[in-house]
């Protein structure tokens, strides 16, 4: 019985430290998504980058998106702090962001979309379509 407690105990703490790493995606408002987004930039976590893209219309260019998200990562990874966004747009619009990296105070632009009651970031705003 110990060790049926002990390999119990050792598959919940590894299915624990599984869900708990990496970068959270938040669909919850424009906002949440742009930070999961930018977080998962400075995680180096391409899966959540992606999450946070509203991929409707590039199924086609999904491998493009995916090679250039992990070169944005190699070079973005771990440099991005103090992230602030810009209050939340009504429906389809752009929203401005400022952080803070190791080449000083920078600002940027995301669209966003909803899609199903859920925020996503439009692709082609972002340019890991090119």
């Amino acid at each position: 019985m110990k060790k049926v407690l002990i390999a119990f105990a050792a598959i919940a703490a590894s299915m624990f430290l599984a869900v708990s790493c990496g970068s959270k995606v938040d669909h919850s408002s424009a906002k949440a998504v742009v930070e999961s987004f930018l977080n998962a930039v400075n995680d180096g976590n391409v899966d959540a980058m992606i999450e946070c893209l509203d991929m409707t219309d590039y199924a086609k260019e999904a491998d493009t998106i995916r090679k250039n998200a992990e070169k944005y990562c190699e070079r973005k990874k771990g440099t991005i702090h103090d992230i602030k966004v810009e209050s939340e747009p009504d429906s389809m619009d752009w929203l401005d962001y400022e952080y803070v990296d190791d080449k000083g105070d920078l600002t940027g632009s995301l669209q966003v979309t909803k899609v199903d009651g859920k925020w996503y970031i439009v692709v082609r705003s972002t340019g890991l379509n090119n």
